[in-house]
């Protein structure tokens, strides 16, 4: 509401779960007939997830302001999702040639996970074909590239030197990974987002041995071949992954991914 009347909606606010309605949207609402200084309210109410509810900062700008960083937000979203999927697609294609060596594939998969929370995160430019599925499902998906992304990369590390990442740890990594996927599928939204802490904790810990695993492969290479790179471009998006969920818990005042 702005200055006593409504100017959007997303969802349907209520006392409890039965009277309200959770939803996903990106919306850019016209203020043209509203007069300052300006009276915002917002009803909000949350029985569907962890952290639900008013999850974003309401920004105020004119129309050529908003419609810039609504342009400028889709094309750094639409160029991580065409990078993503190019780097997840040649991999699969490679291992369809030759599938005695798994790696390109778990990559590829890792790769496609991203594109599909790239896709339903920062503009959300997937909305629009995605929304329709509702609520749960919407969220189903993103918590299905979460857990997924991760085991996908863990295999794919496991698969590049087996040698440094323990058959025990793989297989620990990849029952987690199902458990999480197979909760997100078989649960509403209001249970499986409960797995939040349990994710954030799988992350950290993962991120931590992988990082051990490939500072083991550096050094056996002497610091030469695919390892150190590999090594130099997980650090870089593990810090990024880390500033930005850091920004998501209300730390900072910006973030670094789409």
């Amino acid at each position: 509401f702005v200055n006593g009347r409504e100017v959007a909606h997303q969802g349907k606010p209520g006392i409890d779960d039965d009277s309200s309605d959770p939803a996903v949207a990106q919306q850019y609402v016209p203020l043209a007939d509203a007069r300052c200084p300006l009276n915002v309210v917002a009803h909000v109410s949350n029985f569907d997830h962890r952290r639900g509810g008013l999850v974003r900062g309401i920004q105020l700008g004119d129309s050529a302001q908003m419609q810039v960083r609504r342009e400028a937000g889709l094309v750094r979203d639409m160029g991580a999702f065409g990078g993503l999927a190019l780097l997840g697609v040649l991999p699969i294609l490679f291992f369809v040639w030759r599938r005695k060596e798994p790696a390109p594939l778990y990559f590829g998969l890792f790769c496609l996970s991203c594109c599909v929370f790239v896709a339903m995160s920062g503009e959300r430019a997937a909305l629009p074909i995605l929304g329709p599925l509702g609520w749960d499902w919407y969220l189903c998906l993103m918590f299905l590239s979460f857990y997924g992304g991760l085991t996908m990369f863990a295999r794919f590390v496991h698969a590049a030197y087996p040698g440094e990442f323990g058959e025990k740890q793989i297989r620990a990594v990849s029952w987690l990974g199902g458990a999480g996927s197979l909760l997100s599928v078989l649960t509403p939204g209001s249970v499986f987002t409960l797995s939040l802490p349990a994710l954030g904790a799988f992350a950290i810990v993962l991120t931590g041995y992988i990082g051990v695993v490939l500072v083991r492969a550096s050094r056996r290479t002497g610091w030469r071949g695919g390892a150190p790179i590999l090594l130099c471009g997980f650090l870089a998006v593990a810090i990024t992954v880390g500033h930005d969920w850091i920004f998501f818990r209300h730390l900072l005042g910006s973030y670094w991914l789409p």
